[in-house]
């Protein structure tokens, strides 16, 4: 998932309502995270049962960094049987 927050530059890369690139050379932040993991049922109660908040993806970039840390190393995210230090977001500024 891509959320590209410059209407204009979202616009510019959209074809029939969906986002088909990024922009390259615009004034924009754009954030892109794994959708799979945050509407993973078993992932989104792991996290709640050990933060006593539901799993949703962050609004802000501090909220990326905490949700982040917080998955970081806790599910195996490729099914391979080992579980996966990795960041799960992309933030382009």
């Amino acid at each position: 998932m891509l959320y590209i927050q410059n209407p204009a530059s979202r616009s510019a890369v959209s074809f029939e309502g969906k986002v088909r690139a990024l922009p390259l050379d615009a004034d924009y932040i754009a954030f892109g995270w794994r959708q799979d993991i945050f509407e993973n049922p078993e992932i989104q109660n792991a996290y709640y049962a050990t933060w006593g908040e539901k799993l949703k993806v962050p609004d802000t970039i501090e909220e990326m960094v905490i949700v982040g840390e917080r998955l970081n190393g806790r599910h195996d995210f490729n099914n391979d049987g080992e579980m996966v230090s990795f960041y799960m977001f992309v933030l382009i500024l």
